[in-house]
């Protein structure tokens, strides 16, 4: 089954989207928020067939000739969401492998220190870090 949807969000961690995903396309909204009339007007309309009859006819007759939906479009709202949602394991991944210090071949014991160096920087909790550990020996090595 496909549909499609537009959806509104106020934070950046309410969806995670792997970096490969081609299923969202982000735009972010910077103005200042509006006061509380704003928003039950805009509610209202949601129940005025005026208003959605719009709408469709808007989307219906918009140019999308322009937009891949197999490679979204690649805007900051969209990088900010990836960067924010990562996984303790991903944030340290990155932050081990953008290292230009670190060795193309190293023993567990130095992959071990360079993993509970990078968890330090990202503050990672202790009660997390044997299974970050164990999932990035694993992710490294094979």
């Amino acid at each position: 089954m496909l549909f499609n949807m537009l959806a509104f969000g106020n934070n950046l961690n309410a969806l995670y989207i792997p970096p490969g995903d081609c299923r969202f396309c982000i735009l972010s909204n910077h103005t200042a928020p509006r006061d509380q009339s704003y928003d039950a007007a805009l509610y209202a309309a949601l129940d005025d067939a005026g208003f959605l009859a719009a709408m469709f006819w808007y989307l219906r007759r918009y140019n999308w000739s322009t937009i891949n939906p197999s490679k979204p479009l690649q805007t900051k709202a969209r990088a900010a969401i990836i960067e924010t949602t990562k996984s303790p394991s991903e944030q340290i991944f990155d932050a081990i492998h953008d290292d230009t210090t670190t060795p193309d071949f190293m023993t567990c014991h130095i992959l071990r220190s360079r993993i509970q160096g990078a968890a330090a920087k990202d503050q990672l909790s202790i009660q997390s870090m044997d299974r970050v550990i164990a999932h990035l020996v694993k992710r490294f090595t094979h």
